[in-house]
């Protein structure tokens, strides 16, 4: 079998990506977090995860950006047959076609049953340990905390069927392509790889031998910590879904708290900034009906305007007072002087007339007389009533006159009632500045000097809180399908923390399975042999054991090649050993599919590989 294409859908850093392959030797070289990873488990996904599968761990391995699951479709050759396969996990549904035909060949269950048939490594579990090959495998190998045998032992236990003895005729069979120095005897130092794994064998036979009692027991704990491993995995996965959602509920709870507070506090500073500006405003306009009055009632107190009000009511109650003198002295003059000089007047206009009738004698001197006696005292009534006028008291002249003068000082050539309007309005506008002076006070509460300051300030910490409370906003609405009820909320604790407990055991019985599973690994003396050894051919273990696992595909895929998939093995090879490593990689594509996986994009990689080109990651 051989993959030709892979098509991903919300399949973790893939939102939707199309990738080809050659039949040979594939090399995806690209740095790490590039979506290497997600291509290998989307491979095995493929091959072995039925689209009526369940569970936390597909959960785990849609896109992140995604509240859906993935699909995966690819076109697969087996032998002479190519098929296409549609597996849709949201939808529960796939199917397998024919190529370049729109009817299915197999539908819904039937499709897991063609692919029992079809594949020759069915089973997930073997298909990993044997055709995905990670530099830790290399790395445990070549540091000697695993003995070749030992690999090669946990690939074969774990539920392949396959036994161990045909696993090692078959590798003596397969000595001749790994030979190398092999023919000529050599001092031990000088062993090629095949020399090296034919004494790895010959240990691995005596440790089968010797530890064919122990052999069960070690397969069924390894099983048993495989599969409790399994469930760790799952119930961590699990329990960092509901941490996540446990913590982006109580966030959204905090950040809606404080959404409250950020409006509470922008509807205080705005209100606080109204008045601020309707202060300012009134103030402005006090201004402006202060400047219509003179500039000497501007900066009076209202003790001084008072003051200037009573002068000028007593300026006007001395006006009135004189005014009121005057016209009762003119008509006292007229009452006593107009009959006076009537009467003057009337006696020369009769004695004239009396005379220049009667002409003269003694009568004529009467009437004279009489004229002229009337005449004299209406001379001396009228002369005693100019004196009178002349003798009377001028009833407050000068106090009038002092009144006026100061009048006029500060309110010019007007009229004493414009004047008197100048100091009411004065004498207001002191008691609304005043008031307004008050309240500017009451509203700096000696933060600033003047509203001006307090204004610009409010504005930019208006602004300020408006951001924060966008940002919060936005916040907010990211987080909006974390929100749950408080019950939920309380049942999502309580899962938390029934999880951490089941991890924690699963853990602790874990541990002591390993202690058990070492237990029985340091007691067998073999092995401690076979470490002796190991640390001698240390320098070739790994590419020995690389060697070891093309053999065993090459065993269990010989009716139909399978891909093999490598995840960076020779990151810690020196330069000899790597393309020594190529060489036998090269090869062993002629026939079989290879997937290789590498972050090493400043190393040389041989020529004529097929390089797989891999859309960007998109999680």
């Amino acid at each position: 079998m051989w993959i030709e294409s892979l098509k991903l859908k919300n399949f973790l850093l893939f939102k939707d990506a199309l990738i080809r392959f050659d039949r040979h030797f594939n090399l995806v070289l690209y740095p790490n977090e590039s979506g290497k990873s997600s291509l290998f488990k989307a491979i095995v996904t493929l091959l072995f995860k039925s689209a009526y599968s369940s569970g936390k761990r597909l959960s785990s391995l849609k896109n992140w950006d995604s509240d859906s699951l993935f699909a995966l479709e690819a076109v697969l050759h087996f032998g002479d047959e190519s098929f296409k396969v549609k597996r849709d996990y949201e939808a529960h549904d796939q199917a397998v076609y024919s190529l370049n035909d729109e009817a299915p060949i197999a539908e819904r269950r039937k499709v897991d049953r063609l692919f029992d048939e079809k594949l020759l490594i069915s089973d997930e579990a073997l298909f990993m340990r044997l055709c995905g090959v990670r530099h830790e495998e290399l790395d445990l190998v070549k540091s000697g905390s695993r003995s070749i045998g030992e690999e090669v032992e946990g690939i074969l236990t774990g539920g392949s069927g396959v036994s161990c003895g045909k696993v090692l005729k078959s590798l003596a069979g397969y000595r001749n392509s790994l030979a190398r120095g092999l023919e000529k005897p050599a001092n031990e130092e000088n062993w090629g790889p095949v020399k090296r794994l034919a004494e790895e064998i010959k240990d691995l036979e005596e440790r089968l031998a010797k530890g064919e009692e122990i052999e069960k027991e070690r397969i069924k704990l390894s099983q048993t910590l495989s599969e409790m491993r399994s469930e760790a995995i799952a119930l961590r996965e699990e329990l960092e879904v509901k941490k996540k959602a446990l913590e982006r509920a109580e966030e959204l709870s905090n950040l809606e708290e404080e959404e409250k507070r950020k409006i509470a506090e922008a509807e205080r500073l705005r209100k606080r900034f109204e008045k601020a500006r309707r202060l300012n405003e009134e103030a402005a306009a006090l201004e402006r009906r202060r400047n219509e009055i003179p500039v000497a009632l501007r900066t009076l107190s209202e003790g001084e305007i008072i003051r200037l009000k009573v002068n000028i009511e007593r300026e006007l109650d001395l006006k009135e007072k004189t005014e009121k003198a005057e016209t009762k002295r003119r008509k006292e003059t007229l009452s006593w002087s107009l009959p006076a000089a009537l009467a003057a007047l009337f006696g020369l206009i009769a004695a004239g007339s009396f005379f220049g009738q009667v002409g003269r004698g003694k009568l004529h001197i009467v009437f004279v007389s009489v004229a002229a006696i009337l005449f004299v005292i209406a001379v001396v009534w009228l002369w005693r009533t100019i004196s009178r006028r002349a003798s009377s008291p001028d009833i407050g002249t000068e106090e009038l006159k002092r009144l006026s003068l100061e009048r006029k000082a500060w309110s010019g050539d007007v009229r004493v009632s414009k004047a008197r309007e100048f100091l009411e309005r004065a004498h207001a506008l002191a008691r609304e500045k005043e008031a307004v002076d008050i309240k500017i006070g009451e509203l700096l509460e000696g933060e600033k000097s003047d509203l001006g300051s307090l204004l610009k300030d409010l504005d930019s910490e208006f602004g300020r809180v408006s951001v924060e409370l966008r940002g919060l906003k936005e916040r907010i609405k990211e987080l909006e399908r974390y929100r749950v009820k408080a019950e939920e909320l309380t049942r999502i604790e309580g899962d938390v923390t029934s999880l951490s407990e089941r991890v924690e055991e699963v853990e602790k019985a874990i541990s002591e399975l390993s202690h058990r599973l070492y237990a029985l690994e340091t007691e067998d003396t073999a092995e401690l042999n076979e470490r002796i050894t190991d640390a001698k051919s240390k320098g070739t273990r790994d590419q020995v054991y690389l060697a070891v696992r093309l053999a065993l595909v090459e065993l269990l895929s010989s009716a139909d090649p399978v891909p093999i998939i490598l995840d960076d093995p020779f990151v810690h090879f020196d330069d000899e050993r790597r393309w020594e490593a190529f060489e036998l990689l090269m090869e062993f594509a002629k026939k079989h599919q290879v997937i290789f996986l590498s972050c090493e994009t400043d190393r040389r990689f041989p020529d004529g590989v097929y390089r797989v080109d891999l859309p960007a990651a998109q999680g």
